[in-house]
């Protein structure tokens, strides 16, 4: 099991959200701050059916929100991260990188999973710490219904082929499954359309398609 960054619980402002599931970790803000120039002000976007802008109807014209993850650790170097994320994958499952700012400084975080109700991602998280696989101080974030698409499949297996393929450029891709004919590659978690578009241009310059997309 790995520790989580010291550093991560004096650099944030967070409340712990009580109703209807106690102390449980849930956090009412994750860390997941913009660069340095954008705000968090964004619209914000509640879990539900939304289409992606598609005018084709096809099996990803329309998705669900997965906006929960559990957050696992914070790093201050990219391989670090990476190489922690690999490490949870191994044991735990689908688990990446999202980078981020704090004072202006760009950080690492390490996620895991991609859920559609704060419910079940913290049914996971308090199982994954029962089997001591996770940190104790791992948490659920708040909503980010938003990240970067940087492709879609009708298989798991081309999906992944993907993942492979933008992760030799440094980007800590993640697939969501929306259906048995749906697989999306997604990068990040964001909590709205601006921060992610800040990511999407950086992934574009470096050669890769990506546009902001619900995740």
């Amino acid at each position: 099991m790995r520790k989580a960054y010291p550093l991560l619980l004096a650099m944030m402002f967070i409340f712990i959200i009580g109703a209807g599931y106690g102390k449980s970790n849930v956090m009412e803000k994750q860390i997941s701050p913009p660069s340095p120039d954008l705000s968090v002000t964004g619209k914000e976007v509640k879990p539900g059916k939304v289409s992606i802008g598609n005018k084709e109807e096809t099996p990803c014209s329309r998705l669900p929100f997965h906006p929960f993850t559990i957050h696992l650790e914070m790093n201050q170097y990219k391989e670090t991260a990476l190489d922690a994320a690999s490490d949870y994958s191994n044991s735990i499952g689908q688990s990446f990188v999202t980078k981020t700012y704090i004072s202006n400084t760009p950080w690492y975080s390490v996620d895991h999973g991609s859920f559609e109700s704060v419910k079940d991602a913290v049914a996971r998280m308090q199982e994954l710490k029962g089997n001591k696989l996770i940190p104790k101080d791992a948490y659920v974030g708040a909503p980010m219904p938003y990240g970067v698409e940087l492709a879609a499949a009708d298989t798991k297996e081309k999906a992944l082929k993907e993942v492979r393929r933008v992760r030799k450029s440094g980007v800590s891709a993640y697939v969501i499954q929306q259906n048995e004919n749906c697989f999306r590659v997604m990068y990040g978690a964001y909590p709205n359309e601006d921060v992610a578009g800040f990511y999407e241009r950086e992934i574009r310059s470096l050669g890769l398609s990506a546009r902001v997309a619900p995740r």
